[in-house]
Formats: structure tokens, sequence, C-alpha cells
């Protein structure tokens, strides 16, 4: 029984033993979680125990009079952190002198390398730091980024030209999957040159940081919400979505969550338009500007099926290349009339009026040519008001630069005459046959914007002035056939009469397809066949039909990878441009088809020198397109609404016009110079509100065009033009 006793009371003493060893391991992780400062004060404090007990046992062992406490706690000092310096004094005990210098050096060489690993550890975790890019950022007003890839190319590209006087300006890059020097690397390759140079000589600063853009913590570490302007750039629906919530949430919490107007812009581009349905609800309804690349390409699409050649002058004004939009306060013309003012500005064309409007989402109303949705009943009395200079608004110029945007001393008086005269020369407008390969969701926005471009003069397949075949891979059927029930059940079938119904063409189910449908008063044939057109048989069938398409529409798939659906494009213009040159050569024997334009989708710029096929009028490269969009919508927010409106078929469209329409033939046979402030003028004299055009260029018959053309010495615009070519205008009648 004793012998038992013995026993427990063995165990209970390793228990205690075992938990004291714990509680001391626990403390130790403790002092080393708390980082770099809690380390380097242990190791102090056990560096002056060690003194101190070393020095004591100098005392202690001293049988030498000489040998003062002084000289004993410096000897301990001088063998814990350096053996070689000089001691004071040595006991006569040489022995315990020894003894106790050994342990004390020993000890001292332990803690001195901790030191040493400790401050080597911290610098290499500040280094790495630095190397991330984990640093705070104090700038205000700057560009945020948040998420890097191939777009950052031409979003610098774009925020460079916007700032060309080297004013100071500052861009801030955010992602979480790429480190800061990785980040520099891919832009020093890019540009060409070293980061530090190109800073120096754009008279920028460019920041690049690691962090999670759906942290808010991270965001306002890098002052996101002191920014002018946050780009969301990313591929990902989803992720765009969440960053957008983490943005508005540190906007809410930051001081400025009062004030919209020091609240930064937030633009964000989704691919699906039900996304950025759902962003639009987000709040910060001042500062959020929502783009939707499939409603984009969509009505871009359009308006080059009925006008090929137009996506180069949409994408020349959507960019900082050339003329682009601008917005400026003239209190000087306070009380003129719009209409007067037109040919004003020596090298800028005014489009319309930036004015207050608090009670509307966005804080201001764009007035871009003239008022839309007026009472018919007051259109005029509406007209001469609203297009009336207050003090507060601000013109809307298509300039090659602010510093272009000067008043000049020029003031036209249009005379008519038989040289300029409106409306009576009008070209005929033919029958466009459409023939679209692919598919992508934007393409039902396509259908949707080619009401207004086209008017319904008959009835039937064989009259209607617009035929749209779609040919769509096998792989597509299931999205195709989502589509339909979109156009016949859903958010498309208000206002849509679907004519006549067929089951044919490829679908094997009872699932229906729309074959003649009526938007508005414009009436569109439409068929679809599924079909795989990648083998060039296939492709020379369709062609060879004897449909005669005057327009060939090349859709990229927006859901694969960039990579993917520009192989599949490529391959497609191959095929094409094989047909053509074959038709040309004369290899269809009696075979004559109607030429025919092509406008091809391209994702990703570096494709677009693969993708060069001589027969294609329109390249859209769809997210270099988006990005100088939000670059120009980051260096100023207002400029949102006048590009949504120019962008929407219907609104404010840019268009190609017959230059007879303004002109008479007898004066350009005649070798006679065009004057284009006259032409301008007369657009803006006609009494009929719904004619009025603003005048922005023009296009000559072999493609070639000028937008916002220059003066000569004298102040004049004249120029020789054909009468094949071509005046480039805004309307939105």
């Amino acid at each position: 029984m004793e012998k038992r006793v013995v026993l427990w009371a063995g165990a209970d003493m390793t228990d205690k033993k075992r938990h004291r060893n714990l509680r001391l391991a626990n403390a130790f992780d403790n002092i080393i979680s708390r980082g770099f400062i809690a380390l380097v004060v242990a190791l102090f404090i056990a560096a002056m125990i060690v003194i101190l007990v070393a020095g004591a046992a100098y005392l202690v062992f001293n049988t030498n009079d000489e040998f003062s406490a002084v000289e004993a706690f410096w000897t301990a000092f001088a063998y814990t952190t350096n053996p070689q310096l000089p001691p004071f004094g040595e006991l006569s005990d040489v022995v315990a002198f020894a003894v106790i210098t050994f342990i004390i050096v020993v000890i001292g060489l332990i803690l001195t390398s901790s030191l040493i690993g400790i401050i080597t550890n911290a610098l290499s975790d500040y280094y790495e730091g630095l190397q991330r890019g984990y640093s705070p950022v104090i700038e205000e007003g700057h560009f945020v980024i948040i998420g890097f890839n191939d777009m950052v190319n031409t979003l610098v590209d774009e925020l460079t030209l916007a700032f060309p006087n080297k004013e100071h300006w500052c861009l801030v890059f955010i992602d979480d999957m790429i480190n800061r020097k990785e980040m520099e690397q891919r832009l020093e390759n890019y540009l060409g040159l070293p980061l530090k140079k190109f800073q120096k000589q754009q008279g920028c600063k460019i920041i690049c940081r690691s962090g999670h853009p759906h942290n808010t913590e991270d965001l306002r570490r890098y002052a996101v919400d002191r920014a002018r302007a946050v780009i969301i750039n990313n591929y990902e629906d989803q992720l765009i979505l969440k960053s957008l919530l983490a943005v508005s949430s540190l906007l809410r919490m930051s001081e400025y969550s009062q004030d919209p107007e020091k609240q930064p812009a937030i633009v964000c581009a989704f691919k699906d338009e039900q996304y950025a349905a759902a962003a639009r609800c987000v709040g910060n309804e001042r500062n959020l500007r929502v783009l939707s690349l499939s409603s984009t390409l969509a009505d871009i699409i359009a308006k080059t099926c009925y006008q090929p050649g137009l996506s180069r002058i949409i994408t020349d004004v959507f960019d900082f290349t050339g003329s682009e939009f601008y917005m400026k306060g003239f209190p000087t013309l306070t009380g003129r009339h719009f209409d007067e003012i037109t040919t004003l500005f020596g090298s800028s064309v005014p489009i319309g009026i930036c004015r207050q409007k608090p009670e509307s989402s966005l804080g201001i109303e764009v007035i871009v040519n003239k008022p839309t949705g007026a009472d018919p009943r007051h259109q005029k009395e509406e007209y001469e008001e609203q297009m009336t200079l207050r003090e507060s608004d601000r013109i809307v110029f298509l300039a090659k630069g602010m510093s272009e945007v000067v008043l000049g001393a020029k003031e036209v008086s249009v005379q008519l005459s038989d040289d300029y005269t409106y409306g009576r020369h009008h070209s005929s407008r033919e029958t466009n046959r459409i023939l679209v390969l692919g598919y992508d969701e934007s393409f039902d926005t396509t259908v949707l914007g080619l009401e207004g471009h086209y008017s319904r003069h008959a009835s039937g397949l064989d009259d209607t002035n617009c035929y749209i075949k779609l040919v769509y891979r096998p792989k597509r059927e299931s999205r195709v056939m989502a589509s339909r029930l979109r156009f016949l059940d859903g958010e498309f079938a208000q206002g849509i009469r679907c004519a006549e119904l067929d089951q044919s063409h490829g679908f094997n189910n009872a699932m229906e397809k729309i074959k003649d449908i009526q938007l508005g008063t414009t009436q569109i044939a439409y068929q679809c066949a599924r079909q795989d057109y990648f083998e060039l048989k296939l492709l020379e069938s369709i062609l060879l039909s004897g449909e005669d398409f005057n327009h060939i529409v090349v859709l990229s798939d927006l859901s694969s990878s960039k990579e993917d659906a520009d192989t599949e494009t490529l391959l497609t213009l191959l095929y094409l441009r094989a047909i053509t040159e074959s038709l040309k050569a004369g290899e269809y024997g009696e075979t004559e088809i109607a030429s025919f334009n092509i406008t091809s989708e391209i994702q990703n710029v570096d494709n677009i020198n693969l993708a060069y096929n001589e027969y294609v009028s329109d390249y859209i490269i769809s997210w270099k397109f988006v990005a100088s969009l939000q670059a120009q919508i980051a260096t100023n927010k207002d400029l949102y609404e006048l590009l949504r409106d120019i962008l929407k078929s219907g609104r404010a469209d840019i268009r190609l016009e017959p230059v007879t329409r303004f002109v008479n033939p007898q004066l350009i046979d005649s070798g006679g110079a065009v004057d284009l402030d006259v032409i301008a003028q007369l657009m803006r004299s006609v009494e009929e509100i719904s004619e009025k055009r603003l005048l922005l260029g023009y296009m000559r018959n072999d493609g070639s065009y000028v937008l916002n053309p220059d003066r000569d010495s004298q102040g004049r615009r004249l120029v020789e033009l054909g009468q094949e070519d071509s005046v480039i205008v805004l309307a939105n009648d």
C-alpha cells in the first residue's frame, strides 16, 4: 500500500513538471508571436539577467581587494556581449574566473546569435513586404486599378495620353495574385523602358501593391477612398461584383460618405448584362459607372451592319488618340443659343450641353445635339428653352485636347443656294442581308439595335429591308434556344410582334424559331441554322447559296477564354479570305455573289495583327475598347452619360451620310471645294427639329476619314469631296 502511494506521488510530480514545461513553452510562443519588438526586449532582459548573475558570481569568488563591483559587472557585460572587450581586472582564483567566463561567453554567443537572427528575419520580412508591395499608400486624388491583367496596357496608354503635358498624376495597381516586382516587370516589358525612366518622362507616379480586392482593410491601406477614380479591372463578372461591393462598403465608412462629390468614381465593365443590372443596385449612384460589354459590343456591331467602317470612327472618339470628348464652361456665352456657337471654336466641335440636375441619379443631364423625349405639341418651345446656354452649363466638345477648346472669331452666315441644299439629294438605301457566324448573348441586343436604322416599306421576307441569318455551331444550341425564349416570352417580348414562326433550320425539337419579327416600325426577316461552319466546304455552301449577303459578322464567344474565342475567329477569317480569293480567281466557275463587308470581333489586342484580312471593314477589339471607355470615364465621370447616349442605338448616333444630301452634285463635279462650316450651320438652321445634326468630319470613299478637321490660315474648313464620299454627323432622330 505504501508503495502505491509513492508511485502516485511520483506521477503527480511528473504531471506538475510537464504542466510547468507546457506553461513555459506557451509563454515562449506568446513572446515570439508578438513580433520583433517583443523578441528584442526579451533578449535584452535575458542579457541583463546573465550580466547581473555573472557579476554577482565574480564578486562572490573575488579575493582581490582591487577588483571592485563596477569591474565585476563590466567584466560580465564584456564577456556576455563581446568576448573581445577588455575586462577591468581578473579574479585571484583563476579556475573560478575561467569557469564563470566560459559560461557567460557561451550564453552571450547564444544571445548575440539570436539577436542577429531576429534582426535578419525582421529585415527579410520587411524587404519581402516591400517586394510584394504591402506598404500603405499616402497619395490622394490618384487613379486606382483593382486587378492586374493585359488590359492594364491599354489603361496605362490611355491615361498617359490624357495627361500629355507632364501633369502630375498617380496610378496605383492592386492585385492579390501578382506581387509588386512582377507587376513592375510586366509594365517595363510593355513600355520598353525602365519604370523609373517612364515615370520621369511622363511626370507620373506608378505604385504597385499586393492586396485582396475584396478586403476593405487592404483597400483602405491603399487609399482607395481618397482616390480620384477606381477602375475594377477583371474578366470574371463574379469577382468584379465582389470588388465593387468591397469598394462601396469602404466608401460608406469613409469621411466623405455624405459628400458624393469628394468620393471617387467607380468604373467597372461586366460581360453579362444581368451582372451589370445587379451592380447598378449596389448604391453610390452619383459615382458608380457600370458598363456592359455584351450590350456595348452589340450596339457597335448593329451600327457597323448598317454602315461599314463606322467602328473605326467610334473607336477613335472613345480613346485618347486623335479627337475625344471634353467638357468646359464658357460663362461669356450665357444666354446664347447652342445653334449659334457651333462654328465659334477654332479646333473643336461643340456637340452638346452638360447641365446640373440634382434630381437625376447622376446629378447631371447631358443634352447631345438636341433634347430627347420632348412633348411633340411643345417640342419647338422646349428645344429653344433647353438649348439656350445657362451660366453654370458646360459645353461638350469633340477636340484633340482641352487646350484646343478655345473661342474663335468666325461666325458663319448661311446663304441657302443651289450649291448647298438640304435633304434634296438622298442616297438610295438597299436591303441589308446580314450573315452572322457564331453566337453570343450580344447578338440579341444587336438585333434590337437595328431598330431605327431601317424603315419598314413592305411586308414579307422578300420585301423587308433587313434580313439576318444566324449560323451557329452545335455546341451553342442551348444558348441560342435560350435566346429565342427571351425573344418570344422574356424581356424582349414586349413591343416585338412575331409575324411568322418556323420550326425548321436545324432545330431538333418543338422549340420554335423566329422567322420574321417586327421591331417598332422596322421589320426584320430572321432565320437561323445549326451548322459547324469550321469546314471550308460548309462555309462555301453558305455563301454560295444565292442569298447574296452584303455583310458578314463574325462574333466572338465571350463565355470562352479570350485565346480560344480568338482562335475560332481567326480560323473563320482565314476561310472567308480563301473564299473571297477563290471568287476573284474564278475558281467557282460562273457563280457570282455580291460583294460583302466583314465585321470581326477580337478579344485580345495582341491578336489583331494575326487577324488581318483586307476584306474586313470593321475590327472590334472588345476588351481594348472597353478599357478605353473606362479610362475616359475615370478622367471625367460626367462623360458616362454622353458615352452611353452615343453608343446606344437610337439616342445620339454617329452616322455616315452622303455628302450629296447637303451639297449639290454639280458643285462637287466642278471640282469646287466644300465649306464644312456652311454645312455645319445648314444642319442647325433647318426648321424641323428632328432633322438637326452636328458635323463631326468626313470620310472618303477609300475608307480614310478626318474627325474635327483643322482650319486654314483664314479660319475656313474647305475640303474637296467626291459624290461617293460621306460626312460624319451626330444625329438622334
